[in-house]
């Protein structure tokens, strides 16, 4: 706990953060609080919370735009989200585009081999009939 008369900025910066990412979208404390007396009387801790107020006033307002132009699912909507995962799921997606690259590699892979055991056979088969 912080004693009241011992606010610093740090104290009192880390106040006005952490409110704000709770959720308290006003995170000034009491002016009544040595807190609030703080903030209220320190220009840098004051501009920050000016500051927060501003980008939460303007994520309220973008989202709210958002929220305008795109309407939030319906239920009906999501469990045909999940009813799709389920009857086609990603990762089958993802064999599917992978196993046809993978299988063209094995099968060169396989002629390549195949082409080596014949020339290494031929080779072998040429030195015998020469007498070698």
């Amino acid at each position: 706990m912080m004693k009241p008369d011992n606010v610093d900025c740090t104290m009192a910066q880390a106040h006005i953060k952490e409110s704000w990412l709770v959720g308290d979208c006003q995170p000034a404390p009491e002016p009544e609080s040595a807190l609030g007396a703080h903030i209220d009387s320190c220009v840098r801790c004051r501009g920050l919370l000016e500051e927060i107020r501003r980008v939460d006033t303007s994520l309220a307002r973008s989202f709210a735009r958002v929220s305008d132009l795109i309407s939030p699912p319906d239920s009906e909507r999501f469990e045909e989200t999940i009813r799709r995962v389920h009857e086609h799921p990603p990762e089958a997606y993802l064999l599917q585009r992978v196993s046809r690259p993978i299988r063209t590699v094995l099968w060169v892979t396989f002629f390549a081999l195949t082409l080596l055991a014949c020339s290494a056979l031929a080779i072998t088969l040429a030195k015998a009939l020469a007498g070698h």
